[in-house]
């Protein structure tokens, strides 16, 4: 008889262990989540500073990327760019599309008091009640959506579909912004990118499931021959 209660006592013990690996987890993939959404406002801000002062040139004109090269501030937004990448590929293989992508809208929380930074300016009332909509919005979109690792990888016909369309709206939005200066060109840019880091990311999350789901392979094997 005395047996039980141990018995129960370490399977209540191991059942609060699981549970705080699972949550430490979730908090490194919310912390490296925000990192790399840091990171992307920092190289935002960077590159939009360095972008403005690059006047004279179009859309498409390759002597902007040329001349932007060669501009210390825009290479630092280039080296925080791919820092930010490390980084949200490191989030989303600890924790759901659901849980990650949501929190890279804090980019735009980090941006706005970097621009303000950088141009040397108070941050204005107006992007205060926009960052306070931002977080209401990013804390109802948490609570609705799961926070499961599990994905369902595609098959490949599917994601070459996924790629294609993404590179044609992507152009297109190239060239929409070619034709339309000011507001439109700004508005056209922003969503062909926000579009492909969108299936970038998607894109990210299943090969990390892939390369999971072979190391598990890989070790059920092992232990079968074993």
């Amino acid at each position: 008889m005395s047996g039980g209660p141990t018995h129960s006592s370490r399977g209540t013990g191991r059942h609060a262990a699981a549970t705080y690996a699972v949550a430490a987890v979730v908090t490194a993939a919310v912390l490296a989540a925000l990192a790399a959404a840091f990171c992307f406002a920092l190289a935002a801000a960077l590159q939009q500073r360095e972008a403005g002062r690059a006047d004279g040139y179009g859309v498409a004109d390759p002597r902007l990327l040329w001349k932007l090269a060669h501009r210390p501030l825009w290479l630092a937004g280039i080296a925080a760019d791919v820092l930010s990448a490390v980084l949200h590929v490191v989030a989303l293989s600890w924790g759901s599309i659901a849980l990650v992508q949501p929190l890279g809208v804090t980019g735009l929380l980090f941006a706005i008091p970097l621009m303000a930074a950088l141009r040397r300016q108070r941050v204005r009332v107006s992007d205060l009640l926009a960052a306070v909509v931002v977080l209401a919005g990013l804390a109802v979109l948490l609570s609705l959506f799961p926070a499961a690792r599990q994905t369902q990888v595609a098959h490949q016909p599917v994601v070459l579909a996924v790629i294609a369309l993404t590179v044609l709206l992507a152009a297109g939005a190239v060239g929409v912004a070619y034709l339309n200066p000011g507001r439109p060109r700004a508005l056209a840019l922003a969503a062909g990118a926000g579009t492909s880091f969108g299936v970038t990311a998607v894109l990210a999350r299943a090969l990390l499931e892939l390369v999971g789901q072979t190391n598990r392979g890989g070790l059920i094997a092992t232990a079968g021959l074993g």
